[in-house]
């Protein structure tokens, strides 16, 4: 490519282009507050609010710390097993996602797919699911968050596979390792 012709890409778009789009930006952004009835007069409106609820907050009120000390222990307990559930599954599956480890497309995109259908589906999405099933208790809520933990995990963690120097994983590969031995001593660490 020329000097000429790449200047041709990088020129600045017309202006008549960035006002259409910046009108239609606009006027999307008013039908919608306009349908979701909000408006800057109702925000100001509900400023003395949050302040009241401010000068709640401080100092504490102490006095019903029986009351939430139960429910506050038990979400610590649901969010320490779900991530652990999440996290365990997540391991595996990032494996299989990561491209440098499954060679075959036939299995790290299904893998990919699978993971991006979950990390699109919010956590309250699945917790009203697993209540439907379930009924209401710790169950649902540790599953929403398992749920919710294996997409995240699974994700970062096939990313930081693929990002891996490939050098010593081929060296291991020459020496004889099997697939076990180079996840184990070249992916893992």
């Amino acid at each position: 490519m020329t000097g000429p012709e790449r200047r041709d890409i990088l020129k600045k778009p017309s202006n008549t282009k960035s006002y259409i789009t910046t009108l239609v930006l606009i006027f999307l952004l008013w039908w919608s507050a306009d349908n979701t009835d909000s408006s800057i007069a109702k925000l100001i409106e509900g400023f003395p609010e949050m302040g009241k609820l401010l000068v709640e907050m401080v100092p504490p009120d102490w006095s019903y710390i029986d009351v939430v000390w139960k429910p506050m222990v038990e979400t610590i307990q649901m969010a320490v097993i779900g991530t652990t559930l999440g996290g365990l599954v997540a391991i595996p599956i990032a494996l299989l996602a990561a491209g440098n480890v499954t060679r075959s497309p036939w299995i790290y995109h299904p893998a990919r797919i699978i993971l991006n259908l979950i990390r699109t589906i919010p956590e309250l999405l699945f917790a009203g699911l697993f209540v439907a099933i379930f009924g209401i208790g710790a169950m649902p809520g540790v599953l929403a968050l398992a749920f919710f933990s294996f997409g995240l995990i699974a994700k970062l963690t096939y990313e930081s596979i693929e990002a891996i120097d490939p050098g010593p994983l081929e060296a291991m590969t020459a020496v004889g390792a099997n697939k076990l031995q180079w996840i184990h001593f070249g992916v893992v660490p």
